[in-house]
């Protein structure tokens, strides 16, 4: 992953767009510390993990379902949210 600063980002925008597109990432940085704040990725590979997330955490709610015997509200109202 590359790392950018955002003038030279909103500078070359277009050909970032090309690299993305084919696969490349990006992190985003405000100065030339490059300590990042932002992610530019390709969206396949967003969506994996935002699905490998959700899985994970489908995974957790159950399981503390099934340790204190009882589905909790408040996550169960998230879940539905995201499933």
């Amino acid at each position: 992953m590359k790392t950018l600063e955002l003038k030279e980002a909103k500078a070359k925008f277009s050909s970032i767009m090309e690299d993305v597109l084919s696969g490349e990432e990006f992190a985003l940085s405000f100065d030339q510390k490059h300590e990042a704040f932002a992610v530019i990725v390709p969206y396949g590979a967003w969506k994996n993990t935002k699905k490998e997330a959700l899985e994970l955490w489908k995974k957790r709610v159950l399981w503390n379902f099934q340790k204190i015997g009882r589905f909790p509200k408040r996550n169960f109202a998230i879940y539905e949210i995201l499933a």
